[in-house]
């Protein structure tokens, strides 16, 4: 049976020794705690006070979004607790983690590689090239 957490509880805290923000979701009766580190809260928010109320604070302001990827992680892999990652806000399609964030997406069609170099074809992988006849 696939488990997933949920996230009642509106606490948070400062974690001095690890610098990040811990909170904590539930699956059933289990609290498991998650934290997201001073630096990829530094990400979301550039202009973030670099002391403990301004990781508070910008937490609060991205709570929803946190806690969707923390319930993205937990999915993936079960832990003891969790420490979220700047990688694990990247969906691949924005360009920034304050992008994915706050929503911004690219267009679907979006072409997110320089010019000249060629569409991947859309199964990632090239068929072969059939031979050349020649002539009679």
């Amino acid at each position: 049976m696939r488990r997933s957490v949920a996230f009642p509880n509106a606490s948070r805290s400062y974690d001095a020794t690890r610098v990040a923000v811990r909170f904590w979701g539930y699956d059933q009766s289990m609290e498991i705690p998650f934290f997201i580190g001073a630096e990829v809260l530094g990400s979301v928010q550039p202009a973030m006070a670099s002391e403990p109320e301004g990781y508070l604070s910008a937490f609060d302001a991205h709570r929803a979004r946190i806690c969707a990827v923390a319930a993205r992680v937990y999915e993936r892999r079960r832990s003891g607790s969790y420490d979220l990652l700047a990688s694990d806000f990247f969906d691949g399609v924005t360009g920034s983690l304050a992008e994915t964030l706050n929503g911004v997406k690219a267009a679907p069609n979006a072409r997110l590689v320089p010019p000249g170099i060629p569409d991947p074809p859309e199964h990632g992988f090239s068929p072969p090239t059939p031979p050349r006849r020649r002539g009679p």
